[in-house]
């Protein structure tokens, strides 16, 4: 009885989670276009001037962007307090994923690791405002979308059929991008959000694949994916006017 009772609230459930996606879908999709072809302004001279009188513990920004938190308010060791420690997030779920499946294959022992890796770019980077930090933050960002795509298409792979050649197709894929991120993307993020927000929606078409195929009616994935795409984008609107009432 408990059982019936329960099937309906799960498929109104169900039903709400694929609104739900298709929502953030209409959203964040149109957004990321949007800030990819509308970057912020580069800053003015005086705001160039303002920036470097703020006196942290590892000197002026030298990245090309800065988040909607204000610089060294907290400590005078980290730029961005709370962006810095958040991170460490990320890293903690990196290494409960390695601990919680010890005996997984390469491929999600690979996933798992670089969320360890993009978390400690990630406080690298908030916590300093280097660009050299800056790298270390998107840089794992994109590899570690390399190596989830090469999962999603793998899983589709047929049994007993080698994978060498698309393992090939997306490290070349990744290696472009990287070379794409450090040469143009010195001014502003254009190159970076081409390449990373593209990965991110690729893997929300094929993640959807897969749960067609397997019968999966919860698309959690898919919603994590944009309503991150869909956060980031928000922020990178909203931050020049946030900083400016800080």
């Amino acid at each position: 009885m408990a059982l019936w009772c329960l099937s309906p609230r799960v498929s109104r459930l169900r039903r709400a989670l694929r609104v739900l996606l298709a929502c953030l879908l209409a959203t964040a999709v149109p957004l990321l276009g949007v800030v990819v072809a509308n970057p912020p302004a580069p800053l003015t001279g005086a705001e160039k001037e303002a920036d470097s009188r703020i006196r942290g513990y590892w000197g002026p920004r030298t990245a090309n962007t800065n988040w909607c938190e204000a610089d060294y308010a907290v400590s005078h060791y980290v730029a961005e307090f709370w962006n810095s420690f958040s991170s460490l997030v990320i890293v903690a779920h990196g290494v409960y994923g390695i601990l919680r499946h010890p005996f997984m294959e390469l491929r999600f022992y690979t996933s798992y690791l670089f969320f360890g890796v993009v978390g400690i770019g990630s406080f690298l980077f908030h916590a300093t405002l280097w660009r050299s930090m800056q790298l270390a933050d998107e840089l794992p960002m994109m590899w570690a979308n390399g190596v989830f795509l090469f999962n999603v298409v793998a899983m589709q792979s047929k049994p007993g059929v080698s994978t060498r050649r698309k393992e090939v197709l997306f490290a070349l894929l990744v290696v472009v991008q990287t070379i794409l991120v450090v040469l143009f993307d010195d001014e502003d993020q254009n190159m970076f959000l081409l390449c990373y927000g593209s990965g991110v929606v690729f893997l929300t078409i094929q993640s959807s694949r897969l749960d067609a195929q397997f019968k999966v009616d919860t698309p959690l994935l898919e919603i994590s994916l944009l309503s991150c795409t869909f956060h980031c984008c928000v922020l990178r609107f909203k931050c020049t006017a946030l900083r400016a009432t800080l």
